[in-house]
């Protein structure tokens, strides 16, 4: 698999991304403003923890195995079927479970109760979302990235078209809801992909008692980790935020974290549907090594000459994006653009401990470095308020950085003595 062929409908699918996720922020920014930024933020870090709980964890795994396993058809519908019944079973439950405890959780996540139907509708389309996050794992280890591109796409369009309608009429409340109803969509154009691409989704069959449940699930511990571990940690620190100032500061912390998203995604994109299966498939440690610092030596210039462009342009960046109320972000921009470059550069390392199934290594360094990351945020937000977050991250990854390049060039050149 080339990177560049890769890169190719990756993207094409970032790109429709890219246009839905700058046109979500700027009708949230006009219709609902600053503070429904923060609660949307919250709330999807909510989603993405349901997720990995509902199924997700498998996700991961099926890019490897089915990269693995994609020419030997038996291994491959087991692999398919494996992981149906176990998002089938995950989701189900985690979605009844939302749903009871919603009132809890509302208050929990969003700071009061009153949105507890929201989490009552998430619950009950949790299946279809997670369903959906599935097929692109199939789609990226079967290597079928004009059919991942395509997926991308729609659900771009869905998003746009749903999102922005309801904050119109609902402004926060149609922000939350709007994102739930267009996930839920996703599910009937799982059902028309799986027809037109004849994937076989085993949709109607819960098997579980063979090999492949237990590679799946031990594999998928890391994926548990490294999923949960930041949705978590940001809920945590906008609450702080919201706690010690309001939750307008948390929706122009929020901003600039989406502003981050989206500029990387392309990156990260790229990366996730190229090193996982490329790492996964290396049998020597000399052509994984050269695969790592190929990567660094192409990725990272790239991601430092656009966090540069997006800097230079940070005024426009916010009237276009947002609105000029949002002007206070500005200060956020420094630390927030150098902390990603480093971050792009982590992570490039940080995978081969994934496709390689390095348990102990991944789960140490995601949990220590989520816990300092918090740690460094809060101190810095006390000594310098709101720009102190991207300081504490800025500082965060460099850290993060250094510590998985050490243990990277020990443990592979060490086992490949």
């Amino acid at each position: 698999m080339n990177l560049w062929k890769t890169s190719f409908f990756t993207i094409i699918a970032t790109l429709a991304t890219l246009v839905s996720t700058f046109v979500v922020a700027k009708f949230i920014a006009i219709f609902a403003g600053a503070a429904a930024f923060g609660l949307f933020g919250q709330f999807i870090s909510f989603v993405n923890i349901m997720q990995i709980g509902s199924g997700g964890i498998v996700q991961t795994g099926v890019v490897k195995y089915i990269a693995e396993y994609k020419n030997d058809e038996n291994s491959k519908d087991r692999i398919i079927s494996t992981a149906t019944s176990l998002v089938t079973v995950f989701s189900l439950v985690s979605g009844v479970i939302v749903a009871i405890f919603s009132q809890q959780l509302s208050q929990l996540v969003l700071g009061t109760s009153s949105y507890y139907w929201l989490f009552i509708c998430f619950g009950l389309t949790l299946y279809g979302y997670v369903m959906s996050q599935l097929i692109r794992s199939i789609f990226n280890g079967l290597n079928k990235m004009k059919e991942y591109a395509t997926f991308s796409v729609i659900s771009s369009i869905i998003s746009v078209l749903v999102i922005p309608i309801l904050a119109y009429f609902y402004q926060t409340n149609g922000v939350l809801l709007g994102f739930v109803l267009g996930q839920a969509l996703l599910f009937i154009v799982v059902l028309i992909f799986t027809k037109i691409t004849k994937i076989k989704l085993f949709l109607l069959e819960i098997k579980l008692r063979n090999p492949w449940t237990k590679k799946l699930l031990i594999f998928s511990i890391m994926s548990v980790v490294s999923g949960l571990s930041l949705p978590l940690a940001q809920i945590f620190l906008r609450n702080y935020v919201a706690e010690h100032s309001n939750w307008t500061d948390v929706g122009y912390w929020q901003a600039i974290l989406r502003i981050s998203d989206a500029y990387l995604l392309l990156i990260t994109t790229v990366i996730s549907t190229y090193a996982l299966p490329k790492y996964s498939s290396v049998k020597c440690n000399q052509e994984l090594r050269k695969e790592v610092f190929y990567l660094l030596k192409v990725i990272v210039p790239i991601v430092f000459f656009m966090a540069l462009c997006i800097y230079l342009l940070r005024h426009l960046v916010i009237v276009i994006l947002f609105s000029k109320s949002f002007m206070p972000m500005e200060n956020l921009f420094h630390f927030q653009l150098l902390g990603d470059v480093i971050k792009i550069a982590a992570w490039i390392v940080a995978n081969t401990f994934l496709a390689k199934a390095a348990v102990k290594i991944f789960i140490v360094l995601e949990i220590g470095f989520t816990l300092s990351f918090v740690v460094l945020s809060i101190i810095f937000f006390n000594m310098y308020g709101l720009h102190g977050l991207t300081i504490g991250f800025f500082v965060n990854y460099i850290m993060y950085f250094t510590t998985c390049l050490i243990i990277f060039l020990y443990k592979f050149r060490e086992e490949g003595k």
